[in-house]
């Protein structure tokens, strides 16, 4: 997931002496955009893990304690922007390497230096954190590319076969064509035909340029009813659709996002078919990491679905033999740092399937 810039930076000033580094932290929070806070080496260490992006750590050296070095190098394996100030610059150039670290000399009016070395050390962090995403997305796509072709040279090969084999008994057949030899082409031609679209699409969203796939606050409801406005007719039949959005829904997405509604719907459609009018909400997850889920199901069943069982998806050869429009839906929620369920419940003494994604909030 391409990481999106913050207004604010935090900035956590790590020190043994709040109040040796109390002036140094009073000049960071005077910069506008930023909010500086001392805190320990120890109470540091504990809370890494739950560190978003828009984070800086000030390291104020030297420490008293014996494993200093240990602490920095943990620091500075992470894509976190560290600034380090101390007396002694030459001694941590080593550190500069990957582009997050950025060194500040105490000498006289260094305090002036401080912020602008907070804000160069979090735009490159920034931008490593981006590249890195952006080149893990693009091996997943060649992972996706790579399943396309498998499901083309099977499950297309395999029909194609079938058609082959049918024309050829049309062929041999001195008698009157039989409509049900005919209707059995028809079916695999038209079947083809739609794989070969949906691949075509897919192919698309998978190559995408780096200005597409970079991921910025959308708004929710605007893309569900672009995205859905798409899907009016599909396979001769007439789909209805509503969205119950909450007002002011930002996610993280790029121009996509629609996409990601249009397939979503049409997998659910195709796994109820005797339904034709579907139901779309969102609200904020209660998640670990701010997130919205997003619900589509037949109309008609309970908005607080009770489901019978449910499947994170993530097996591309397992569970999408076939269904490009899945395939589709996982590829652009993955884009975004999301993830997808498939549930099952019961209603009116019959089975009925519905999706469930969450994406990142942009809030």
């Amino acid at each position: 997931m391409t990481v999106s810039h913050r207004n604010q930076i935090l900035v956590q000033v790590i020190t043994e002496y709040e109040e040796k580094h109390r002036h140094d932290i009073e000049s960071i929070s005077s910069v506008p955009g930023m909010q500086a806070v001392p805190v320990t080496p120890l109470s540091f260490v504990m809370s890494m893990h739950s560190m978003g992006f828009g984070t800086v750590a000030v390291l104020e050296l030297p420490f008293v304690q014996e494993n200093e070095k240990e602490f920095i190098n943990l620091l500075t394996a992470s894509s976190l922007p560290v600034v380090i100030v101390t007396d002694d610059p030459l001694g941590y150039l080593n550190y500069t390497s990957r582009g997050t670290v950025r060194l500040v000399m105490r000498e006289p009016g260094y305090t002036n230096h401080l912020p602008d070395a907070v804000r160069a050390a979090h735009e490159a962090s920034a931008l490593i954190v981006e590249r890195d995403a952006l080149e893990k997305r693009l091996q997943e796509y060649n992972q996706y590319l790579e399943t396309i072709n498998k499901i083309m040279e099977h499950d297309i090969g395999d029909m194609n076969q079938a058609i082959l084999t049918f024309s050829e008994l049309l062929r041999g057949s001195s008698a009157v064509p039989s409509s049900k030899i005919v209707d059995n082409i028809l079916i695999q031609s038209k079947t083809v035909g739609n794989l070969i679209n949906s691949f075509s699409k897919l192919a698309q969203l998978a190559r995408g340029s780096v200005e597409e796939m970079t991921v910025k606050p959308q708004e929710l409801s605007r893309s569900a009813m672009e995205g859905i406005g798409r899907l009016g007719i599909d396979n001769s039949r007439k789909l209805e659709s509503s969205a119950h959005i909450q007002d002011g829904l930002v996610v993280l997405g790029d121009s996509h996002l629609p996409d990601l509604f249009e397939y979503a719907l049409s997998f659910v459609a195709s796994m109820n078919p005797t339904f034709e009018k579907f139901d779309i909400t969102a609200r904020e997850g209660l998640t670990l990491n701010s997130s919205v889920v997003v619900t589509i199901v037949p109309n008609g069943l309970p908005a607080n679905l009770m489901p019978k069982s449910i499947a994170r998806v993530d097996d591309m050869d397992t569970l999408l033999r076939g269904n490009a429009d899945l395939m589709a839906v996982i590829m652009l929620s993955k884009r975004y740092g999301g993830s997808v369920s498939i549930g099952v419940t019961a209603h009116e003494g019959r089975n009925c399937n519905f999706l469930t994604i969450l994406l990142p909030s942009a809030a």
